[in-house]
């Protein structure tokens, strides 16, 4: 007779090879996502304590240059609206130089402002800065802070910095709000 044997497979059919390789491809782009998430949040979380430590060191200049004004009997009125009109321009002038040439007061705060924001720039891509009177920052509706300011001469004085989270994300809200001693602004 004819003796019939039972073949045996020990090998993969090429729809199980297909299917773990679709298995593994969804996995390893899973991981690289959760990579690329875990990446963005540290240097989110690097951004905001650089911007912190900035907008310290700006209500620090800040409060040192309002001290000079009340101590200052020929500028004591116009160093409020110099430092106001320097905080407004939010363009880093690279033109005026104090360090190796003598300045006036408005150039003088225009350098140091200047001078910070460009450290700022340099340590956190595309940052914008307010600073500005303003008793409503926060968005409840939104649960964001806001860049508008909407104070008067009692309102606090609020360092807001902001910077884009990706790099063609236009539209960002401000990620470090800190409000100031009574600075005359």
């Amino acid at each position: 007779g004819v003796v019939m044997h039972k073949q045996t497979n020990s090998g993969f059919t090429l729809i199980e090879i297909l299917i773990a390789m679709s298995l593994v491809s969804i996995a390893m782009m899973i991981s690289l996502n959760a990579q690329f998430r875990s990446r963005q949040a540290a240097l989110n979380y690097q951004y905001k304590n650089i911007a912190m430590r900035h907008a310290a060191e700006l209500a620090t200049w800040m409060g040192l240059v309002e001290e000079f004004s009340r101590n200052s009997a020929e500028n004591e009125k116009n160093i409020p609206a110099l430092l106001r009109a320097t905080l407004k321009t939010n363009q880093a002038n690279s033109q005026i130089t104090c360090f190796y040439a003598e300045c006036n007061l408005t150039q003088q705060l225009q350098f140091d402002f200047t001078n910070w924001q460009h450290r700022l720039s340099m340590q956190v891509p595309g940052a914008r800065v307010e600073v500005c009177r303003d008793d409503q920052v926060w968005q409840s509706d939104s649960h964001t802070w806001r860049w508008d300011c909407g104070g008067d001469d009692q309102s606090p004085t609020v360092i807001k910095i902001g910077w884009p989270l990706t790099a063609n994300h236009q539209s960002f809200t401000p990620s470090v709000v800190l409000a100031v001693g009574p600075i005359s602004l």
